[in-house]
């Protein structure tokens, strides 16, 4: 099975930031393959030792029918 995620924006402050990205899922066998792809939005904020946590996690993201 492979997962790739690739971010596409990010919009940063000094300790939050809003990251956007593009994931696919592949894998399974002939009989059974899975194949996902998709977008997904989190919100992090930056901890006192310089890492990231995720405060906020959307693996699903918006649909482009329920955007606005």
């Amino acid at each position: 099975m492979s997962f790739e995620l690739r971010n596409t924006h990010s919009f940063i402050t000094d300790r939050v930031a809003l990251l956007h990205g593009a994931w696919k899922i592949r894998g399974g066998d002939a009989e059974n393959e899975i194949a996902m792809n998709g977008t997904s939005i989190e919100v992090v904020e930056k901890q006192q030792d310089g890492t990231w946590l995720y405060v906020i996690d959307n693996p699903f993201g918006i649909a482009p029918e329920d955007a606005p």
